[in-house]
């Protein structure tokens, strides 16, 4: 996108490409992979064991 709100003197620098473009492609393709798995166990906290209240 392209726009300022007020004149700025010197150039407005803009990125060559869509930041994240190729992203949700990337996703997609991890997820039917084996590679989208965790790399460790996860580890339950403090917080986790003795304050969080499930709303259900």
């Amino acid at each position: 996108m392209k726009w300022r709100s007020a004149p700025v003197p010197g150039p407005l620098i803009t990125p060559r490409t869509r930041l994240r473009a190729a992203w949700a492609d990337a996703a997609a393709r991890l997820t039917k992979t084996k590679e989208a798995c965790l790399l460790d166990e996860p580890s339950p906290t403090r917080f986790d064991e003795e304050e969080w209240e499930w709303d259900c």
